[in-house]
């Protein structure tokens, strides 16, 4: 799970890092290069739409799906750090 130690268990949201990897990939390689992140709806191996709206828990608002993803590499980060130290 891509959120495991959420403060709810029950609102926990159901990403898995295998359905946000290459999403997240995408986000970070066009931040890196200073792209448009709109150009990434367009990209013809990986399409992924940053500005689409979904809800990061089932009864909480909606967000960018790019907010989504920058959320997720927190959470993400914070295990592989607990793994390695």
């Amino acid at each position: 799970m891509a959120f495991p130690d959420w403060h709810s268990n029950t609102d926990a949201p159901a990403y898995t890092v295998e359905e946000i990897s290459i999403p997240l990939y995408m986000l970070r390689n066009k931040l890196a290069h200073g792209a448009d992140l709109r150009s990434a709806m367009s990209d013809k191996k990986f399409p992924v739409d940053f500005g689409k709206a979904v809800g990061i828990t089932e009864y909480g608002e909606t967000v960018n799906y790019a907010l989504l993803l920058s959320e997720a590499a927190c959470y993400l980060l914070c295990q592989v750090l607990q793994a390695v130290l």
